[in-house]
């Protein structure tokens, strides 16, 4: 099963998706989460050349996997990364601020892009091994965590 193509220069004229998808491909960021829309629409108008799995950031400060659409084999991350990522809106990103959450606390690099955050990690953010005792205790067995 494939990924559906957009045509290369579909609204691409002061679209906010392509600048966000051209900035994480030339940061070479190909693997990462994103809220629902912004996670499938630039993984469809990239190609499938940046993988963006859907999560859900809630209120109270906790990220899970979005069960609608999804494989939950694409948590599990990819290997041959070295890098992921987490972009935000700025009003999810001001959220996830205002809450002093595990996502912003935890990655290692930070950059606004257009109307995005973009948060890079060096390990998959689903992936709870080899974390501190705090950490291990924000991500449950169930996949969730603060954000």
């Amino acid at each position: 099963a494939g990924i559906y193509e957009m045509p290369v220069n579909y609204n691409q004229k002061g679209n906010i998706l392509f600048s966000a998808m051209d900035f994480l491909e030339d940061n070479n960021l190909t693997y990462g989460y994103a809220t629902f829309w912004n996670a499938n629409s630039i993984t469809v108008l990239s190609g499938d050349k940046i993988k963006i799995r859907s999560i859900t950031l809630e209120d109270d400060g906790t990220y899970s996997e979005y069960s609608y659409q999804q494989d939950k084999e694409w948590y599990n991350g990819d290997d041959s990364v070295s890098q992921y990522f987490v972009l935000m809106t700025v009003s999810e990103y001001d959220l996830a601020s205002a809450n002093d959450n595990i996502l912003i606390q935890t990655c290692s690099k930070k950059y606004m892009q257009s109307d995005f955050y973009v948060l890079v990690y060096d390990k998959n953010i689903f992936d709870n091994k080899g974390q501190t005792t705090q950490e291990t205790s924000v991500l449950s067995k169930s996949w969730r965590g603060n954000w």
